[in-house]
């Protein structure tokens, strides 16, 4: 892994047999990125933080926030996170697009440009002449599509 973008792909490398003409791949058992996600729910304050951090010293971790209801038991899993010396934790509010694992599943969830400026103007007060924007709104994105 050099990226997050490698995160979960699995690498390593090929040994060819000159004699069998077989490709056998060695997968490298060590990972510099993680994701770990936090979710007190339904936890005591104990099992939140009877986590084995070693694993982590030297790597780059996302903490994917899930469900966070505690501040201070927060602070402390951190902490202890911070104790295990990584070279980089990010934290991340897990809202709609973070849970899910797959590229595939978070195109799924996409939707495109018109859709959600539609969506917004649907939000706008009732003082707002919501068919007549959304009908310029469609028009001027229409015209930027067709500028070279």
């Amino acid at each position: 892994e050099l990226t997050w973008a490698d995160y979960g792909d699995p690498k390593g490398f090929h040994i060819y047999d000159t004699e069998t003409r077989e490709l056998e791949f060695i997968r490298n058992p060590y990972s510099m990125f993680h994701k770990i996600f936090y979710n007190e729910n339904d936890k005591t304050m104990e099992e939140v933080l009877d986590v084995d951090f070693d694993a982590f010293a030297d790597t780059y971790i996302k903490v994917v926030r899930q469900n966070c209801n505690n501040p201070y038991w927060f602070d402390m899993f951190i902490d202890k996170l911070y104790k295990a010396n990584p070279n980089n934790i990010q934290i991340v509010d897990d809202h709609m697009n973070l849970n899910l694992e797959e590229d595939d599943d978070i195109v799924n969830e996409a939707e495109d440009t018109l859709t959600i400026l539609s969506k917004y103007i649907g939000t706008m007060p009732d003082q707002v002449p919501k068919k007549k924007l959304d009908n310029l709104v469609r028009s001027l994105y229409n015209e930027a599509l067709t500028i070279e």
